[in-house]
């Protein structure tokens, strides 16, 4: 569809709602690297510092104008979106794991404001979510970590595709690691915890095509990243391993 940009008029009809709102979502790309946000946020802050305000980002981007406009602003829930930790991190977002976490540190640092994390669970993190949960656990700069939300589509990295077993056997190991964890308030009983992963269709049969267009796909992406996901992933690369080099 190519990019869309926000007409000056859609603007100032945002602008004359906002003296009245009691919260503000901003939505559609990426928070920071959308000059009409931080416009709107300026203007919020101006009109209504009190606003509850609330969006997604990456983190990969935070500069002083950024936080000279979130400090003005009374009420920011920002959620981060984490889909692994190190190189996984690297390898599914395309940014910086060490970027984001630095840029979180600084936000924290200098607004006071504590961040949420959100998962988005694909194949490619499915095995290693609670690296994710126990790295950001106990991070002042953390309010709440959020891991609900599945890919469905593409289908090939959907874990809607996976084998029943498979997905079944990772859950039961996920409820052993936090029934020992030390954050006991990382249960799977927690609602905010793997919300639907219980859910998912149980008559869901292997799909051949599906599973050759994971490794293309996968085989694609290295060589776009410059590593190899399998090597940080041994549970995929143990699925795929004869047919990985295919």
């Amino acid at each position: 569809f190519g990019l869309v940009k926000m007409s000056d008029h859609s603007i100032e009809k945002i602008k004359r709602l906002i003296p009245n709102l009691s919260s503000l979502m901003l939505k559609g790309g990426e928070f920071f690297a959308d000059p009409t946000n931080i416009e709107l946020l300026d203007y919020c802050s101006d009109v209504n510092p009190d606003c509850h305000v609330t969006s997604a980002t990456n983190m990969q981007k935070l500069t002083d104008k950024h936080l000279k406009v979130l400090n003005k602003i009374n009420d920011v829930d920002l959620s981060v979106s984490i889909d692994g930790t190190h190189k996984i991190y690297d390898w599914i977002r395309g940014g910086n794991f060490n970027r984001t976490v630095e840029n979180m540190e600084r936000y924290y640092n200098e607004t006071g404001k504590k961040l949420g994390v959100s998962i988005t669970i694909s194949i490619y993190n499915f095995f290693n979510l609670h690296d994710i949960i126990d790295y950001f656990s106990d991070k002042e700069y953390v309010h709440n970590i959020e891991c609900k939300n599945i890919v469905a589509w593409p289908r090939w990295c959907s874990i809607q595709k996976l084998d029943k077993d498979v997905v079944e056997e990772q859950m039961i190991n996920y409820m052993e690691i936090f029934a020992k964890s030390k954050y006991k308030w990382a249960k799977l009983k927690d609602p905010q915890f793997f919300n639907g992963l219980t859910e998912l269709d149980q008559g869901r049969t292997w799909d051949k095509r599906v599973y050759f267009q994971t490794i293309q796909y996968t085989k694609e992406m290295n060589k776009i990243r410059g590593f190899d996901i399998f090597d940080h992933v041994p549970e995929l690369k143990k699925m795929y391993k004869n047919e990985k080099n295919a």
